[in-house]
């Protein structure tokens, strides 16, 4: 009787001794991992020497994430010209390109750091390159295209409005309202140049595609400059 008590007792804290370990543990990795989320930090280069446009501009900066000693290989570019307008370039890199909802990510993170340097409030263009480079929203807006305008064929300047109205109207759109929503800013028009269909295998070439969706054979592709303003 004496010996049974005695092992139901060592039992007894031998497990109490598992769960205080495990409690240990736990508490041990939340720290652990506040600590690695805080090891990303934003870091910024002047290019105003370098950028095209300097002849206008007074200010230009490349902005990048670094998280634990990696540095992203999304590089956004902030310029700001004489009369004070910013304009934001995703300038999305073409080798290795990234999935487009790790730069809606960091873009997410890297613009409320960006006022050391410039106030997002004078934000009035963005330039995202070719879409077709943005992957998955590229596959998206084909497949919202295409159902709206049936098999996919050449189009010509004389139909730009009618691609730039459908883009306004588009996801596209509303992904840059709800980034811009923080700084009352959003989207009032859309601008586009060299518009084609690029085939599915050099859009693969050009993005990372991610979502487990049928990408169309024919992917729309473009310039595109997004127009935005305060809002009321």
């Amino acid at each position: 009787m004496g010996r049974a008590l005695l092992m139901n007792n060592c039992l007894k804290c031998f497990v109490l001794i598992l769960y205080l370990s495990g409690c240990i543990i736990r508490q041990s990795d939340s720290p652990k991992s506040f600590e690695q989320a805080e090891q990303t930090t934003l870091r910024s280069l002047d290019v105003l020497e370098q950028y095209v446009g300097s002849a206008y501009s007074n200010k230009a900066r490349q902005f990048f994430l670094v998280t634990q000693g990696d540095t992203s290989r999304f590089r956004p570019v902030i310029t700001m010209n004489k009369n004070g307008r910013i304009s934001l370039y995703l300038n999305l890199p073409y080798q290795q390109p990234l999935a487009y909802d790790q730069v809606n990510e960091e873009l997410q993170m890297i613009l409320p750091l960006t006022n050391e340097h410039f106030s997002m409030d004078s934000l009035r263009s963005i330039s995202i390159g070719r879409l077709a480079q943005t992957g998955d929203l590229a596959v998206a807006i084909t497949s919202e295209y295409l159902s709206q305008e049936g098999v996919p064929g050449p189009i010509t300047t004389s139909k730009y409005s009618e691609v730039e109205a459908f883009l306004l109207e588009s996801s596209l759109t509303q992904d840059f309202n709800a980034l811009l929503s923080p700084y009352s800013l959003q989207v009032v028009s859309i601008e586009i140049e060299k518009v084609f269909f690029v085939s599915q295998e050099n859009f693969l070439k050009l993005s990372t595609v991610i979502e487990s969706q049928k990408i169309p054979d024919q992917i729309l592709d473009c310039i595109v400059w997004v127009k935005v303003e305060l809002r009321d």
